[in-house]
């Protein structure tokens, strides 16, 4: 009896849930979407009341609640928290405003430019750059010249690049050549380089002399990467103090292909202390492929690095010197699988050939053709 009655049982919550299904497939798809838009909206006045709360960490989870909603209907709340005595809401509202990306946040934004939290005029400048608005490019270029905070000016640089594009030059150029923090110079040499114009080699010219050294060596690659045949101040940061600068230097001056270089990176290689100038040096003697270079990239194979010998050994087969031969035959010898591998390449593209690394069948050649 208890059985049946389980079944029976068993059977009619089924039916309920096969009715319930059915009704629920019945209910047209636009009833639907009514109650996910009533949802929202409930969701949305929630946030916007949790504004006025008065624990200030509600009211950040609510800003930042409605940032991630992006309905364009928390804008005004969300202006309005702008001046929330509390830092940390005025912080977390500014983010919102710059995810909704609406242009009614423009003027208050850029009045929170003028906040005495940086935290905040960092999320200004933030939302700002999101929003793109022409507006904000005068206010930020007078930050980027005046705010005392560095994070502030970096952030400064990055909304005018975004904003302005290559019309940003002036400001960010000043910015390079004044500031009195490192970390905003190089973040200035970076933004410029990032534009790729030859308009600013002049800049990055200048900026060879910058104290310190990482402005240096940003200011190097940037003329690498525009090709500048200014090789004038290249050949002067081969004498860089700093060991980063001289390996840029090196290798923007291969880059270059111009011969006015070659004595002085032949003194690079044979004097330089520095394992990564040499390496960078007989990389570039490589790439400009005099063979005034090739006794010294010869007596590079010697050197003590192993990755020194293996670039020489490159740099040789580049050059194309018969004289090269015999000596990267003995670098087959070597226990180095790198130095093997570029003497092996540099025979092939010398001779001809492709023994690959059999030491043995490259010196027989050699014997049968010297």
């Amino acid at each position: 009896m208890k059985k049946a009655m389980d079944i029976l049982v068993n059977r009619s919550v089924h039916a309920v849930i096969t009715l319930s299904i059915i009704v629920f497939a019945s209910i047209p798809s636009s009833l639907h979407a009514q109650g996910t838009e009533a949802d929202k909206e409930k969701k949305l006045g929630r946030l916007i009341r949790r504004l006025g709360e008065p624990e200030a960490s509600l009211r950040v989870r609510a800003a930042w609640a409605l940032g991630e909603m992006e309905d364009k209907r928390a804008v005004k709340p969300l202006i309005n928290a702008l001046k929330d005595n509390e830092e940390s809401v005025r912080e977390s509202a500014a983010e919102a405003l710059g995810k909704i990306d609406d242009e009614r946040a423009t003027v208050p934004l850029i009045k929170l430019l003028k906040d005495k939290s940086w935290k905040v005029r960092h999320s200004a400048i933030a939302a700002l750059e999101n929003i793109r608005p022409k507006e904000a490019i005068e206010p930020l270029a007078e930050l980027l010249k005046s705010d005392k905070k560095r994070d502030v000016r970096c952030a400064a640089i990055q909304a005018l690049y975004t904003i302005w594009g290559e019309k940003a030059v002036e400001p960010i150029a000043k910015a390079l050549a004044k500031d009195p923090e490192v970390i905003v110079r190089r973040k200035a040499a970076k933004t410029l380089r990032q534009m790729n114009d030859k308009n600013n080699i002049k800049f990055f010219i200048a900026a060879l002399k910058d104290k310190e050294w990482c402005v240096r060596d940003e200011a190097v690659a940037a003329l690498a990467e525009l090709k500048s045949h200014s090789v004038k101040p290249l050949l002067e940061a081969l004498n860089d103090k700093n060991p980063h600068v001289r390996s840029s230097a090196a290798e923007a001056l291969g880059l270059t292909g111009d011969l006015r270089a070659v004595k002085p990176l032949m003194k690079l290689l044979a004097d330089d202390k520095n394992e990564q100038v040499r390496q960078s040096a007989a990389t570039a003697l490589g790439d400009i492929g005099d063979n005034k270079a090739v006794d010294v990239l010869i007596q590079s194979l010697k050197d003590k690095d192993e990755f020194m010998r293996a670039n020489a050994a490159e740099s040789l087969g580049k050059i194309g010197e018969d004289k090269a031969v015999e000596h990267l035959i003995e670098m087959l010898k070597e226990n180095s699988s790198e130095v093997c591998k570029k003497a092996a390449w540099s025979l092939g593209e010398i001779t001809g050939n492709n023994y690959g690394r059999d030491y043995d069948k490259w010196k027989k050649w050699y014997e049968l053709n010297k």
